[in-house]
């Protein structure tokens, strides 16, 4: 006998688990979930050290408690010495400050040889409030897996993959909490996770 399973009166959400459809493009509040350093490994960039992000999408707004990753550069610039425009944006947002006056900052620090500026370290970030700005960008790397399952299955039947089923979101810029437009919609929240402990940054 088939067993039953009570579903009346319960919120049920439609998503599949590991396919999210991305968040509509927007700012979003979000706290910093966790932090781990590494490198970059791509060969322009490689062995340049960066912050793997995690963060979570606060309460009161579409996607609460959903999970956005970014990889900030530990650098002010890239390894072929263009500006490195994340670690600005992120180096401003977690000390509540704008990024121009975070760059004069550095700027100015800069004309002394132990001249420095500092990023929070892993204890203040866990659970830092900033507001994300995302967009949705083509996810090509999943897209071009499901076209090459679907040209092995060689079935007429099947349908082609599409890019536009395909989607993902970007972090474009990162704010000082405060400047979100996404209220409305919540779910429940969850605990901090630990992280590495993230060193002070000297330019």
């Amino acid at each position: 006998m088939a067993r039953k399973i009570n579903v009346g009166g319960q919120e049920i959400s439609t998503d599949t688990g590991g396919s999210f459809a991305p968040l509509p493009a927007g700012r979003y509040e979000a706290t910093i979930f966790s932090v781990k350093e590494g490198e970059y490994k791509s060969e322009k960039n490689k062995g340049l050290p960066n912050l793997n992000v995690q963060y979570r999408i606060s309460e009161g707004q579409k996607g609460a408690n959903r999970r956005i990753f970014d990889l900030v550069p530990l650098s002010p610039n890239w390894k072929n010495g263009k500006d490195a425009f994340r670690f600005w944006q992120f180096g401003a947002a977690v000390n509540g400050t704008t990024e121009k006056a975070f760059r004069e900052k550095a700027k100015e620090a800069s004309g002394k040889k132990t001249g420095n500026v500092t990023i929070p370290d892993d204890a203040e970030l866990l659970g830092k409030a900033v507001t994300l700005v995302i967009g949705i960008e083509d996810d090509d790397y999943n897209f071009d897996k499901a076209h090459k399952v679907w040209e092995a299955a060689d079935d007429p039947e099947l349908p082609e993959p599409v890019i536009a089923d395909y989607q993902r979101n970007k972090i474009s810029n990162v704010l000082v909490a405060g400047s979100g437009d996404q209220a409305g919609g919540s779910e429940k929240s969850a605990e901090i996770s630990s992280a590495v402990t993230l060193d002070e940054f000297t330019l």
